[in-house]
């Protein structure tokens, strides 16, 4: 990734890969069927000059299961191992088929792409009886997150539900003013529909593995502290958000920001040019999604619902994030844009939560939990403890 900036290894790139498409075409009377796939594209390489009759079949329907698994595929060839699968995490078939779907699905590379599976995720869950994040080992978002810190004025998390048209996501990456191209290029996000009309893509990271490695990445990142610290956090505010308690989880998220040195939030590239009250709300975001792992959490996308959605077993609390502002006012758009409407008819138990933070004192400093019906369950209010 760093070699997108870096002109003179641009250039040298460039020539590389000009000279290669030249073999192609001076032995083109020798070559029945060439295919070149990769991950992203430069601008400015005029490999037409180079080699002709190229086919660009990217965006192609007919094409677009030629890089992965199908359902289709999975359904029928592969449908012995799910079944072997099943059996082997203690579950139905139709649960497997469901937890798969969740986790390696949703691959789409055009208008009316077949659904399309990670089959290096896919197959290493079906080996191995698991359901672990196999695309993101350790290392693997080093390169991603590299080219993030040159768009520190942007949350990644804030492209899930992006609509676009073709010319801002399927551009050459070293040409973009925003981090969509490479994002999608790398198959983080991917096209969930096409609107005709308006001739418009919409962009979304598209299962739980996918998330939660930029998530994953994201944290490292932002938050490098002790990860025993931090894991040992997101236990408790897990444990504490099953048995009904929102408050204690919010209790427990206030202690670990206080125990992040200010050097760690104040060094990092991508405060340099960030605002200071954008970090603290990605800060959040990131933390209420690193529950996913253990409860339902949404987090919210540019779709516009709630800032982040938890789900358990009996509850679920629909929080507003608000930087320098009031819980009264962060409440008051929960119920003006509707955001509990989804769940009315759930039948669990619906709390809303207006949580303030202030960027002066690097914290949460207010949140009010009421119930459906506007009834306050519990106000904390620690204005006056940083004053």
């Amino acid at each position: 990734m760093r070699l997108m900036y870096d002109s003179e290894q641009l250039d040298a790139m460039r020539t590389m890969l000009r000279e290669f498409y030249q073999v192609l075409k001076d032995e083109g009377a020798y070559l029945r069927f060439v295919f070149i796939t990769g991950v992203t594209k430069f601008a400015q390489l005029s490999i037409f000059s180079n080699l002709n009759n190229l086919n660009q079949i990217s965006m192609i329907d007919a094409y677009s299961g030629i890089c992965g698994i199908t359902q289709e595929e999975l359904d029928t060839t592969l449908r012995p191992c799910v079944e072997e699968y099943a059996e082997g995490m203690g579950i139905s078939v139709e649960e497997a088929y469901a937890l798969l779907k969740k986790n390696y699905d949703g691959y789409h590379f055009s208008e009316k792409s077949k659904d399309v599976y990670a089959p290096f995720s896919l197959l290493k869950a079906l080996n191995d009886n698991d359901a672990k994040p196999y695309r993101f080992e350790p290392g693997t978002m080093t390169s991603l997150i590299d080219h993030l810190k040159h768009y520190p004025e942007f949350n990644p998390l804030d492209f899930d539900g992006a609509e676009l048209n073709l010319s801002s996501f399927n551009v050459p990456c070293e040409k973009a003013r925003t981090p969509i191209p490479l994002l999608y290029q790398s198959g983080h996000l991917t096209i969930e529909s096409y609107d005709k009309e308006d001739d418009v893509y919409n962009l979304h990271f598209h299962n739980h593995e996918v998330r939660q490695g930029m998530v994953e990445g994201l944290a490292n990142y932002l938050i490098d502290t002790d990860d025993m610290e931090r894991d040992a956090t997101i236990l408790a505010m897990t444990r504490a958000v099953k048995r009904g308690d929102l408050s204690a989880a919010l209790t427990e998220l206030r202690s670990y920001i206080a125990s992040i040195p200010y050097d760690i939030i104040t060094r990092k590239e991508w405060m340099r040019r960030k605002k200071r009250e954008a970090f603290y709300k990605l800060l959040m975001y990131i933390v209420f999604s690193l529950l996913n792992s253990k409860v339902d959490t949404e987090v919210k996308s540019i779709l516009g619902r709630a800032d982040v959605v938890i789900k358990t077993k009996n509850d679920i609390y629909v929080l507003e994030l608000k930087v320098g502002n009031t819980v009264e006012n962060a409440l008051s758009q929960i119920e003006s844009k509707g955001y509990l409407v989804p769940y009315e008819a759930d039948g669990r138990n619906v709390t809303k939560c207006g949580v303030c933070i202030s960027s002066e004192a690097r914290n949460i400093t207010h949140w009010r939990i009421t119930d459906a019906a506007g009834n306050v369950v519990e106000d904390k209010d620690f204005t006056t403890d940083v004053e």
